[in-house]
Formats: structure tokens, sequence, C-alpha cells
């Protein structure tokens, strides 16, 4: 028999030796609290508490209802933010008039409630993806075909710096505080398997393709959408359509280039209706300046290409968020120029 002194009506106690099943006990008053009786034969555990020290949970948002496991038959489908949904739902309803595609748009929000219970995961946007993969059982008339991540994304995922512009989250590496390892991908949103692993990735093929419109603002993504509507129209066509400009870093033991070459040969081979054109940093003359060393003629054959319009530019070599090659071939300032 145990007695608690000092107690009143409000007081409870539970048997918690078996936290999965909790057991409130039978109290009984005395003089001065309550008493229970329990089995001293083995080593219990109690908690006395009152009901009115219990913690009252707080409302903190409002959550409308949803059913994002309802969602149909999809061939495009686009997240995003919510600032940034009647862009991307303007975008869906374009390429389903176009090319009749079958469009789904959801912002990340939606996706974590329903996928992780409400906290900021990219794990829970491949979940989503997955499930369209999964109930289309192999058919291809049924398999989602296209995934558009609309809005930026940063490193800080979580939101937990002011300031942060991250709006669709990106995946990291798992060496992500190794400087020379880390990076960030959105092919994880695309190995959609059951037996694909993303600590391999050169192992598998992803299911799904893959784009993504690093808007921050609105605006940004109206300026985006514009010219994604603008270059399908007929005006637009013209003989940029054929060419493709390849680029290719020095030194290293021609490596930048030979991979450059490898990936031309793979696009010109029975495609003669293409232009390729070659701008290789070793084919021009280096200058030196108090800035370092640079290759001008470099610069003006970019700046050229891009005004007369490209299909692709592709680019072999060290680089990285501010700047191409050591030399800077490429960097903000040249682009706002």
């Amino acid at each position: 028999r145990f007695r608690i002194r000092n107690s009143n009506t409000q007081t409870r106690v539970w048997d918690l030796s078996n936290p999965l099943s909790p057991l409130a006990m039978q109290l009984t008053a005395t003089a001065d609290g309550v008493q229970f009786t329990g089995d001293c034969s083995v080593l219990r555990e109690y908690i006395a508490f009152n009901n009115s020290s219990l913690l009252v949970p707080q409302a903190a948002a409002r959550i409308d209802n949803q059913n994002l496991h309802g969602s149909p038959v999809a061939d495009y489908i686009i997240i995003t933010a919510p600032a940034l949904l009647g862009q991307a739902n303007r975008l869906a309803q374009y390429h389903q008039q176009r090319d009749q595609l079958r469009s789904v748009v959801v912002t990340s929000e939606q996706v974590f409630n329903e996928f992780s219970s409400g906290i900021a995961d990219p794990v829970a946007i491949r979940d989503f993806v997955k499930m369209f993969y999964d109930r289309a059982g192999g058919d291809s008339t049924k398999m989602p075909r296209y995934l558009l991540l609309f809005g930026d994304g940063s490193f800080d995922y979580k939101k937990r710096i002011t300031g942060n512009t991250n709006l669709v989250p990106v995946f990291e590496s798992g060496e992500s505080l190794a400087p020379l390892e880390t990076y960030t991908s959105d092919d994880f949103f695309g190995f959609l398997g059951d037996g694909d692993n993303i600590n391999n990735p050169g192992t598998y093929l992803l299911d799904i393709g893959i784009g993504r419109i690093p808007a921050a603002t609105e605006a940004q993504a109206r300026a985006i959408v514009d010219k994604i509507l603008s270059y399908t129209s007929p005006k637009a066509y013209g003989p940029w359509r054929t060419d493709l400009s390849f680029v290719a870093d020095d030194e290293d033991n021609n490596l930048h280039l030979e991979d450059a070459e490898t990936i031309a040969a793979a696009v010109g081979t029975g495609n003669r209706d293409f232009n390729l054109d070659k701008i290789y940093l070793d084919a021009f003359s280096q200058e030196s300046g108090s800035g370092g060393s640079r290759y001008p003629q470099v610069n003006l054959a970019i700046i050229n290409k891009t005004y007369n319009g490209n299909l692709i530019w592709n680019y072999t070599g060290h680089g990285g968020s501010r700047r191409l090659a050591d030399e800077v071939i490429l960097d903000q300032d040249i682009i706002n120029s």
C-alpha cells in the first residue's frame, strides 16, 4: 500500500512499468492525501501528478485538409512554394494544352504535411514522386515522366537561417561538411526503384526527368515562365536552334578538353543537323594582368555565341557558383553586361 500526502482530488497516479501500456491506479482518500495498492513483488514505476499541472497544447497554425494520395495519374509533377504557385499553375496549364501532359501542381509544404509529418525533409519529396511511380506498376502510360522543382533551394532546407533562399529543398550529400566532397543534387528525387542506392548513384539511371527553376520571387518566376512560353512560340524559331557550343577548361593534361570532345562526339554522331562550335581555352592566347591570367578572346566568343543563341551551351572544367575557370571566362559581371 502506498500513501501520498498533500494530494487532492486532482491527483492521479499511473503505473508506467510498461511505458507502452500505462495503467491508471485506483485511489482512495485518506485524512492527509490519497492511497493505492500495488504489487510489490517486482520492481514497479509509478508517477503521481495533478491534472492542473498538465501541459495544454497550443494551436500553431491552421492546416487545410488535403489528399495528395488521391492525386490522379500524372505525366508532369510540379513542386513549388506558395508564393510561386500562380506561375507554376500557369506553366502546367500551358504544357497541358500544348503537349497534353497530365499535370499535378503541389507545394512543398503540402508534401511535407502528408509525407513527413510536417517536417521539412527532401526525402518526403522523393517519396511523393515515388508514389506515382509505384502506382504505375510498370505501365508506361501511367508512369510519371517529368518532375519540375519550381523554386530556389539552399543548404539550409530546414530554414534555420534568417533570409534563407530555400523554397524547394535540394538533396545534400552525406559529406556535407567536406568542402571538396560535398554537393547538392536533384538527382536524388529521380531514383525511384526500391533497390536504388543514392550513395552509389553511378550504378543507377534516373526513373524520371528532373528540372529546376531556381526562382526566388514571384517576379523571377513570372519572367522565367514568360521566356519558356516565348521559346516555344513560332517567332522564336531560327538557325540558333541547331547551334551547340562546347567550352573546355585548360591544363590538367587535357582532361577537360577530352571530356568535351567525348560529349560533342556523342551528340554529333548521327545528328548532322547540328552545328558544333568548340571554344577550348587551350586554343586561345592567354594574357596576364594585375588580376591574373585571362582569356579575353574566350570571353568575347562566349558573349557572341550567347547573343546569337545556342540550343545547348556546355562547359567542362573548374568553376563555382560565382565564376567559371580560374581565368574567369564567365562570371556575374559578364552576364550583367
